[in-house]
């Protein structure tokens, strides 16, 4: 028990320094000295789930694991085309990302457990020992992630399964955002070269929507992280922090849409190269995912 107590002190304490990494300055200390008492229930809290959720890996698997997490944020999830899933080989499952749970609900739904996430160093994420081995860690502001890119070449050579968000950061939710679509202008090119390098992988195009509420985006703190952090990321914890605190009042309903898989060849059919196949597919998939007028006029 004593152990455990220590490892989720350890996650709370990597959650409330990432949060407040913008404000270690001294001339903006008080930011933190202000608003960390408001969140360190919610930093607690989230840390012990994000323990349990490290120990049901372990003792179950990841997907397993991923949907009793994924259930603590969500009512349900709308799946469209997972009977085009393939059940082996390598696999690379290219998505959008509007939101921290869209992962989780993608791993969940996965009909395998061999699947590896490519990410960002996030430091709560490298202290998980479990969650950690099936996470890819890359540094965005990098001009080469050659570590990473290794790591996605041999784990697709193994006939493994990778989810990557080409775009690096988080993305308007197409559900409740007109700039979706553009957005995925964004996703890095880089993904074909996994596909050059392993050329007999399957590529599946995912969009995912329905993972942030409308709320979260007039945040009053959105403006004090103004130039600092994306306001869409903040959006994004702010809303988990409600999540903590509430439970079940902002738990969501995301929609996932899988297309049918394609190998880089087919991809390259009828386009200039496999890169622009794979935004023209997310384009048409993202189609039926984007707000009406009729939202935009409540």
């Amino acid at each position: 028990m004593e152990t455990e107590l220590i490892s989720v002190a350890n996650l709370r304490q990597s959650i409330l320094d990432d949060v407040f990494k913008d404000f270690d300055d001294s001339r903006k200390r008080w930011v933190r000295t202000l608003l960390e008492p408001l969140v360190w229930f919610s930093a607690h809290r989230f840390a012990g789930m994000t323990a349990n959720l490290d120990n049901n890996i372990t003792q179950y698997g990841l997907r397993h694991a991923l949907g009793e997490f994924a259930a603590l944020f969500v009512r349900d999830v709308v799946i469209e085309g997972n009977e085009h899933i393939p059940q082996d080989g390598p696999l690379l499952i290219v998505s959008n990302h509007p939101g921290a749970i869209d992962g989780i609900a993608i791993g969940a739904n996965l009909p395998r457990d061999d699947l590896n996430v490519v990410a960002t160093g996030f430091p709560l994420l490298q202290r998980l020992p479990s969650a950690s081995q099936r996470i890819i860690f890359i540094d965005p502001h990098a001009p080469t992630n050659l570590a990473g890119v290794r790591s996605t070449i041999s784990h697709l050579e193994s006939g493994g399964a990778v989810l990557i968000f080409p775009s690096g950061r988080v993305e308007p939710d197409p559900a409740i955002l007109p700039n979706a679509r553009e957005a995925l202008q964004n996703w890095s090119p880089s993904i074909e070269l996994f596909l050059r390098k392993v050329p007999e992988t399957q590529v599946l195009v995912t969009i995912v929507s329905g993972v942030l509420a409308p709320i979260f985006l007039h945040n009053p703190l959105i403006r004090l992280w103004s130039g600092v952090r994306d306001p869409l990321a903040i959006a994004e914890v702010s809303q988990v922090v409600a999540q903590m605190i509430l439970k079940k009042r902002f738990r969501m309903t995301p929609r996932i849409s899988f297309d049918i898989p394609h190998t880089f060849e087919e991809l390259r059919h009828d386009y200039e190269n496999a890169y622009q196949a794979i935004l023209a597919k997310a384009s048409s998939l993202m189609s039926d995912h984007l707000p009406t007028a009729e939202v935009f006029a409540e």
